[in-house]
């Protein structure tokens, strides 16, 4: 009973600790059952729990680093800029996001990114403009989810420093 009462509160909770986790009083071992995936929490007294993704999380470093997942940001970094062109669109194959950021120099005018499930994407995510005839560094970046594709525009005709994808 005690255990049913105490996952009651954490998911209770959930709403209010996600954002921002408030420590509470919580000791229990074993499997820890809801509406969402069963969960097996360690053992744990005086500890802050909540919930992240179906998952109960602890606020120790190493819980929240196992809710979080590790090493979950990119590995790769790719200096693409010799195989990618402006106007043409390009598809993320990978499983995971793809973080795209281009650098040029260039004079007035403009350079966009979009990027959305079609593979002609129109949802511009970035876009930066130079109002001047004085050459300056344009930078656009976003992140091109799995399956999807992105397409850079260059209306400055500037030239590329550096086209990098991370994965």
């Amino acid at each position: 009973m005690r255990l049913s009462l105490l996952a009651g509160l954490m998911f209770s909770m959930a709403a209010q600790a996600q954002s921002n986790p408030t420590p509470f009083d919580c000791q229990f071992s074993g499997t820890l059952t809801a509406a969402s995936p069963t969960t097996t929490a360690p053992s744990a007294g005086n500890t802050a729990w909540y919930t992240k993704g179906g998952k109960l999380c602890s606020l120790s470093p190493a819980s929240v680093e196992a809710c979080t997942g590790s090493g979950g940001g990119p590995t790769t970094q790719t200096d693409v800029s010799g195989s990618r062109s402006f106007g043409v669109p390009y598809h993320n194959t990978l499983t995971t996001p793809l973080y795209v950021n281009i650098s040029l120099l260039c004079g007035a005018g403009s350079v966009a990114l979009s990027t959305d499930a079609s593979s002609t994407p129109t949802t511009f995510v970035s876009a930066s403009t130079n109002g001047t005839v004085v050459s300056n560094y344009q930078f656009v970046s976003g992140i091109v989810l799995p399956g999807n594709y992105y397409q850079a525009e260059n209306a400055c005709s500037g030239t590329t420093t550096y086209w990098i994808e991370w994965h």
